[in-house]
Formats: C-alpha cells, sequence, structure tokens
C-alpha cells in the first residue's frame, strides 16, 4: 500500500527490513518500491534501485520498465525515459501498451510532443491497437507543448479508430484551444457536446467560460459578453 499513497521512505524502509532479517527482496518487492518512488516524484531513487535490482541478478518486467518511465517523466528526465524504453526493446523484452502509454505521458512532461506522436506511430506500426489512455496521453502532449492543429489531429485519427473520448480527451483539447485563443474550435467543441448530452466536469466547465471570455473580447456585438450565462457551464 505503500506505493499507492507515495510514502517512498516507508517503502524503503520495508526493502531493508527484508533485508535485516537475512531474506533476498524479489522482483515484486523491487517494483513496489520504484513505484513508490515514482509517485513520490523520486526518480533519481528510482533508478537507483533499478541498479541495486541488476545488482542483485533480478530480472526486471514490464511493470519494471513502465514504473521506471513513469519515475522519469515525472522528473522531467524524458531522455532517461526514452533510453530505459529503448534499454528494454533491445532485449527483446515484449511491452505492451502500458509501458507505451507511460512513455507518451513522460515525452508529454517533457513538451516532446513530436516524440510522443512518434511513439502513438511505433504502436500502430506494431500492430498494436492504442487504447482511450494512450490518445489522451499523445493529445495532452500536444497541448502541453501549445500544439492544437496536432491535438485536433491525434483526436481525429481516435474518433476514427472506434474510440469514445472521455473527460480525459476533452479537457486537453479544450485547454490547447484556450491556449491558442481559437475560441471558435472551442465553442465548436462546446456545442457538440452540449447538444450530445455529455456533461461537463468542473475542469471543463472552466475551459467553456475562457472559450466564451474570449469569445466575448473578440466580438464587438457585445453578444458574448457574460459566459457565465451560457447554461453549458450551469453547475
Amino acid at each position: 500500500a505503500c506505493d499507492k499513497g507515495a510514502e517512498w521512505p516507508r517503502a524503503v524502509e520495508l526493502l531493508r527490513e527484508i533485508e535485516s532479517r537475512d531474506l533476498r527482496p524479489d522482483t515484486i518487492s523491487y517494483n513496489s518500491t520504484i513505484s513508490a518512488c515514482e509517485r513520490g516524484w523520486e526518480w533519481a531513487q528510482a533508478l537507483s534501485f533499478f541498479a541495486e535490482m541488476k545488482r542483485n541478478h533480478l530480472q526486471a518486467t514490464v511493470v519494471t520498465c513502465a514504473a521506471l518511465i513513469a519515475a522519469c517523466g515525472r522528473g522531467q528526465h524524458w531522455q532517461g525515459a526514452v533510453s530505459l524504453f529503448e534499454k528494454f526493446s533491445s532485449l527483446g523484452r515484449q511491452l505492451d501498451i502500458v509501458v507505451y502509454s507511460t512513455l507518451i505521458s513522460a515525452c508529454a512532461w517533457g513538451h516532446q510532443w513530436a516524440l510522443s506522436l512518434s511513439v502513438l506511430a511505433r504502436i500502430q506500426g506494431e500492430g498494436l491497437k492504442p487504447d482511450i489512455v494512450v490518445y489522451n496521453s499523445a493529445i495532452s502532449a500536444c497541448e502541453k507543448a501549445s500544439e492544437w492543429q496536432q491535438a485536433c489531429l491525434v483526436f481525429e485519427d481516435m474518433n476514427c479508430s472506434g474510440l469514445a473520448p472521455s473527460v480525459g480527451s476533452y479537457v486537453p483539447l479544450l485547454s490547447a484551444f484556450s491556449k491558442a485563443g481559437q475560441w471558435q474550435h472551442a465553442l465548436s467543441l462546446v456545442v457538440h457536446l452540449d447538444r450530445s448530452g455529455f456533461k461537463l466536469d468542473p475542469a471543463m466547465r472552466r475551459l467553456v467560460v475562457t472559450a466564451y471570455q474570449q469569445a466575448a473580447a473578440s466580438d464587438s456585438r457585445g453578444a458574448l459578453r457574460d459566459p457565465r450565462r451560457s447554461p453549458l457551464v450551469a453547475p
């Protein structure tokens, strides 16, 4: 439970406690500790435990790989995330969609949107089917880099794949529009959401308000001066 609570010092303590009893920590123990370091934003610590695993001749798993890449991503050490991915790939490991999704997120943290999209293309090229988490991560990568047009292309690709967009798809897309001042696109999306009966969460409502404010600033007739009056952003 320590890894879920990001209590990495406690996870380390438990690992050392195992050793103090003359027991040998296994891969699961190290994976738990590395995951705790990841959630605690301690990417350097995560890498040190990976090195310790290798010294103890323990076999790293896909879980190890995903946790390490996530840790590097949180630390905005995207180069390390890519290096780890390539290292595991070169060993002939069968990497699953979770690892790819984690790598896309790591690239997003480092504002490497083009690299995120190349990972998405690699997934498709290897015959794997990207899931909603992968697509949402790619859209977020584009949003973080203020690449709203690329975010649209990923969103369209996701729709063509037959996946239904989620809140995690719409929030970064609306945010990308907002950052770029593309309020027309934002409002068109809002109208679509309203007609489809999609329920807006608080984050989406804030982005809708921003879109209406941007529209009001560009509207010489003053038709949209009070975005809060829109039924789309009502609580």
